[in-house]
């Protein structure tokens, strides 16, 4: 009991830090800015949370395979494994980026014309979390390994990041510097986690790595070969 409860209470610490984030995010925003832009920056969050829901959706289904598979797989195999695990799940995160991005317009128009002043930083938010989960699920693997305390830590920075550069950032350009400091922060300790997880697990499960191996695949099968190719 004493061990699970001393696994488990840095997991729910960051889970509560990373869910409680955006609502501090948007306290700072209705701190130092005006009623409609605090308005307008909460929508932007509550749609947000749609692609954070399908991030959060797909790896609650698959991380108890990968949890109760992870002793029993050769090194290799895991990390191709949760490299084509990570390329599915950018596939479903990529699809409600291009509806947020290219649509965020006409999607804050429908709470008012007056929202739509929130499209940049309602594009902003949905690359920022697209870029994060192209670096692949760094939380996940540091839980299953028994580093749930750093992913605490690292949550813990990016929501002090994030209230310090809106501090700073907020005054000055209203919600769209809202959204540039939740990017820094959020964007910042994703690269964080991503050299952690390469350095103390020795996993580069990141789309650009899966990316690379399907180009090295191709240039060896002699697959559209070019001499630029060849010397890179």
């Amino acid at each position: 009991l004493f061990k699970w409860v001393r696994v488990s209470l840095p997991i729910m610490a960051s889970t509560l830090v990373f869910v409680s984030a955006l609502s501090i995010d948007w306290l700072v925003v209705a701190s130092l800015t005006s009623v409609a832009q605090s308005a307008i920056y909460r929508v932007c969050l509550y749609l947000l949370s749609i692609q954070g829901v399908v991030d959060t959706t797909f790896y609650g289904v698959v991380g108890t395979y990968i949890s109760r598979n992870y002793h029993q797989q050769d090194k290799e195999e895991y990390q191709a494994f949760v490299r084509k695990l990570n390329a599915v799940q950018m596939l479903a995160t990529f699809a409600v980026f291009l509806v947020l991005f290219c649509a965020a317009g006409p999607i804050l128009g429908i709470y008012g014309p007056d929202f739509v002043a929130g499209t940049i930083s309602l594009q902003i938010l949905a690359a920022t979390w697209l870029l994060r989960s192209s670096l692949g699920p760094q939380e996940m693997l540091l839980n299953i390994v028994g580093r749930e305390r750093v992913v605490t830590l690292v949550h813990v920075l990016a929501v002090a990041l994030s209230v310090v550069f809106s501090l700073a950032l907020v005054p000055l350009y209203g919600m769209t510097g809202a959204a540039i400091a939740h990017a820094i922060a959020w964007g910042g300790t994703g690269v964080l986690l991503y050299q952690i997880v390469v350095r103390k697990l020795g996993l580069r499960v990141a789309l650009h790595h899966l990316l690379g191996v399907w180009l090295l695949e191709r240039i060896r099968h002699g697959n559209f070969v070019t001499r630029p190719l060849k010397g890179m």
